[in-house]
C-alpha cells in the first residue's frame, strides 16, 4: 500500500526500538491490519443498518485506510487495547441503542476513554478526514436529540486523521524522552 498521509507510523513503528533501547522490556509496537482484515472490517460496517435503513456501502477514506494498514490493530499512541475493531464497535452501537439514538452516519472509532470517544465518520468526503469528538455525557444525560447532536465539534478545526495520530505518537516520544 503507498503510505502518503500516515508517514508518522512509518517513522516511529515502536516506542522502544531494540537498537535504541536494549534494555527495555517494554517495546509498544504498532500493529496493522492484514488487507484481508481490512475488507472484512469494511464489510462489517457496510451491513450495519444506519436509522433501521440499509444503505449505499462506504468506502474508507485514503488516511483511514493507510491507518488500519500499519496500527489498526494496536497504535502506541492510542489507549484502545484492542485496535479499531468490530467488537469495539459493537459495543457502541448497543449502548447508543439502549439510550434510543438511532445511528444515521457510519464511522469508526479510534479512541475511547472515559467520556470521550474519537470517531472519524466515513461520509467525510476527505481523503483525510476531520476527526469528531462522540460526548457522551450528553448520551448518558440524554441531553440531545439526534445523532448530529451527540457528534460534537471537530476536535480543532485542522485536526484531520493523519494530525490527530501524529499529535497522538509525538506527544508519546515526548513523554519516553524526558523519562529517560
Amino acid at each position: 500500500m503507498d503510505i502518503e498521509y500516515m508517514k508518522i507510523l512509518l517513522d516511529y513503528p515502536v516506542l522502544y526500538p531494540e537498537k535504541d533501547y536494549p534494555n527495555s522490556v517494554v517495546r509498544m509496537r504498532n500493529r496493522g491490519m492484514s488487507e484481508a482484515e481490512i475488507i472484512a472490517f469494511k464489510s462489517y460496517i457496510n451491513n450495519i443498518r444506519y436509522n433501521g435503513v440499509a444503505g449505499a456501502p462506504f468506502n474508507f477514506q485514503k488516511a483511514l485506510e493507510e491507518f488500519l494498514f500499519l496500527a489498526g490493530k494496536h497504535c502506541f499512541g492510542l489507549t484502545n487495547e484492542h485496535g479499531v475493531c468490530a467488537e469495539l464497535l459493537d459495543y457502541y452501537f448497543d449502548l447508543l441503542n439502549h439510550y434510543s439514538i438511532s445511528v444515521s452516519e457510519p464511522f469508526v472509532i479510534l479512541e475511547s476513554y472515559s467520556v470521550n470517544t474519537y470517531i472519524v465518520q466515513l461520509t467525510d468526503p476527505s481523503p483525510d478526514p476531520i476527526v469528531y469528538n462522540l460526548f457522551w455525557e450528553s448520551v448518558y444525560d440524554q441531553t440531545s436529540q439526534t445523532w448530529s447532536e451527540y457528534v460534537s465539534e471537530p476536535i480543532s478545526t485542522d485536526m484531520t486523521l493523519s494530525q490527530f495520530i501524529k499529535d497522538r505518537i509525538l506527544y508519546m516520544v515526548e513523554y519516553r524522552d524526558k523519562s529517560i
